[in-house]
């Protein structure tokens, strides 16, 4: 294992992915808004990193997760996990075309 990496924090680490996942996603696609699914992402730091709770508000907007399903009732029919508004779902699948 490198060492380099023992004294960095999980919210460092996190926090490092998050910013990769920003540069990639502007970079293959810079004509979408990404704006909600940043949001979603830094929010999630203000979980304590084994909480549960900000994987499904993240989650619920990944392209695997809405492309999933038909609509966001469809979702809310088969999902009882995610926690993502109708707007939110919205906004994702519209990113996700």
């Amino acid at each position: 294992m490198d060492k380099r990496f023992e004294n960095i924090t999980m919210t460092g680490r996190m926090c490092y992915i998050f910013m990769c996942i920003e540069r990639y996603l502007l970079a293959l696609y810079s004509d979408r808004d990404w704006t909600l699914v940043a949001r979603k992402m830094w929010q999630w730091m203000s979980y304590p990193y084994w909480a549960d709770d900000g994987w499904y508000e993240y989650g619920g907007i990944t392209p695997n997760r809405v492309l999933k399903y038909k609509d966001y009732d469809d979702m809310k029919k088969h999902d009882g996990l995610s926690i993502v508004s109708r707007e939110e779902y919205d906004q994702a699948r519209k990113n996700c075309r």
